[in-house]
């Protein structure tokens, strides 16, 4: 609608310009407003009026309506809208089609959400199902109607590219696996495989999601809508059935929605198989199920053992038994006297079998770990179990006592080793420096010549030493010879030496 208007207002102002340039006397203004072609009009009509009647035969002309009272007198005028509704018929052409693509794209989906309604309630009075079932069915529909299919989401990342496709996959889904608990620290292309595995699903409100008795083989993240979780509520973002990573069984508890809400689902082969190519991953992902399968069993011990105090109180609470010491006398046991009496199987084996088929049967364990519940209640038990946690608890401070000091250590050698490198990279450095610089001849004396290898300022400085201790032994030497002749005897004139004795002297005096 802008294009048309733009292209009215042109029309307008050139057609009203064509009045102008030719001067003629007869033209459309004068036939207009004084009826007259040839006869100016009184008063002269102003811009805007004449603006307003130019723009009125230019959108006459451009929808294709037809001739109007603004009458054409001359054969400029003529030939201007020939033009003119050539343009007004193409371009209204032109928008007329473009308004009809976009009402057809507009109602496409709400036709095709027809037709399913219209199948929909074909197939609801042929089977006649209930009220109660039909309604549930439109509600579904009604909410999947707002929700983008797996199809469409599919179709849209296809027409990316690998790599484009990835990024916008990971980005997406960022948030809601840094959720998962196993999936912290992943790797980035870690993260980008299960992106690209994540599955959307829609559920209708008050549908079961998770059965207890469903085997634990998919994990599903909450996009939208709410879940109830063994009585806690989850929202967006949050995660349920994060425990198939590490249980095999079924799954022991169920969910179910609130809501209408559209949860993206992981399959357990899916994470595994992207598991075999990242092995650091999948060793990180096993210390975290060891913990998190740890604690829970820490809890669920617990839990028996509460049930288990309970359950013997309610039991044993108020019965006389008779006295192990055969004396005939009966006496009300307290809670320790029949923990005691457990585990001496002092009691009737009816009652303790009894007791341990409650427990099982409601807490869902197996019969070892009933009977362990009930040794571990006694307080001898839970002494020895208070001392042994503390000797844990100080066995685990001290490794990791240890533990810092060795790394404090490992970071010292650390540093020592990279200091001896750098100065042995430096006297490398310094030896191949020495090697490749040019010889620097120096004088002794007069006669001898000294030839030292190296950098020219250090070349100088040893050879100046040199000189200096060459100098100093001299010094010495002669000094020595000057004491040496002091002590001698002076030898007679006269008498004549014997080759032995001029021997002797020659070396004394060297």
């Amino acid at each position: 609608m802008l294009s048309v208007l733009l292209v009215c207002h042109w029309i307008a102002c050139m057609f009203h310009l064509l009045a102008v340039l030719e001067q003629n006397p007869c033209n459309w203004i004068h036939a207009y407003f004084s009826g007259n072609a040839c006869l100016l009009p009184h008063p002269f009509p102003s811009a805007l009026e004449r603006y307003v009647a130019a723009l009125y035969l230019a959108t006459y002309t451009v929808a294709t309506v037809g001739y109007g009272d603004v009458p054409v007198t001359n054969l400029g005028e003529r030939m201007f809208l020939i033009v003119a509704m050539l343009i007004g018929a193409a371009l209204f052409a032109y928008v007329v089609g473009n308004i009809c693509d976009v009402l057809l794209s507009i109602s496409r989906k709400h036709n095709e959400f027809q037709e399913l309604m219209d199948t929909a309630n074909a197939f609801i009075g042929e089977t006649h199902l209930s009220i109660e079932l039909s309604d549930r069915v439109r509600t579904f529909l009604r909410n999947r109607r707002l929700a983008r299919t797996e199809h469409e989401m599919q179709e849209f990342m296809q027409n990316l590219s690998p790599a484009l496709r990835a990024d916008v996959a990971l980005e997406v889904n960022r948030s809601r696996l840094s959720n998962v608990e196993f999936f912290r620290d992943a790797p980035k292309e870690m993260l980008v495989q299960i992106s690209l595995l994540l599955h959307p699903e829609i559920y209708p409100p008050l549908e079961t999601v998770i059965s207890p008795s469903e085997l634990a083989d998919r994990m599903y993240i909450i996009k939208s809508g709410l879940l109830a979780v063994s009585g806690i509520v989850r929202g967006k973002g949050l995660v349920v059935g994060e425990d198939m990573v590490f249980k095999t069984g079924m799954r022991g508890y169920k969910v179910a929605t609130i809501k209408f809400t559209e949860l993206l689902m992981l399959r357990k082969e899916d994470l595994f198989h992207v598991l075999t190519d990242f092995p650091k991953a999948a060793r990180n992902i096993r210390a975290k199920v060891v913990r998190v399968i740890f604690r829970e069993k820490i809890i669920q011990f617990r839990d028996i053992c509460r049930r288990v105090e309970a359950s013997s109180e309610e039991l044993f609470q108020g019965k006389a038994l008779e006295s192990p010491q055969g004396t005939g006398r009966r006496r009300t046991l307290s809670q320790d006297h029949v923990n005691m009496r457990l585990l001496t199987s002092v009691v009737a084996a009816d009652q303790v079998q009894r007791l341990l088929s409650e427990v099982c049967r409601s807490e869902g364990c197996a019969f070892p770990v009933a009977l362990l519940a009930i040794s571990l209640c006694s307080p001898k038990c839970q002494r020895l179990l208070g001392t042994l946690v503390l000797r844990i608890q100080r066995a685990w401070r001290a490794f990791l006592s240890r533990r810092a000091v060795r790394r404090e250590m490992a970071g010292h050698t650390t540093a020592l080793r990279a200091e001896a490198e750098a100065l042995r990279m430096a006297a490398e450095a310094e030896q191949e420096r020495e090697r490749d610089a040019a010889p620097v001849m120096g004088m002794l004396g007069n006669e001898r010549v000294v030839i030292v290898y190296g950098p020219a300022p250090l070349a100088a400085e040893q050879l100046r030493k040199a000189v200096e201790e060459l100098r100093a032994q001299v010094s010495a030497l002669q000094g020595q010879v000057a004491s040496l002749t002091q002590l001698l005897p002076p030898l007679p004139p006269r008498k004549k030496l014997s080759a032995l004795e001029r021997r002797v002297a020659r070396s004394v005096t060297r």
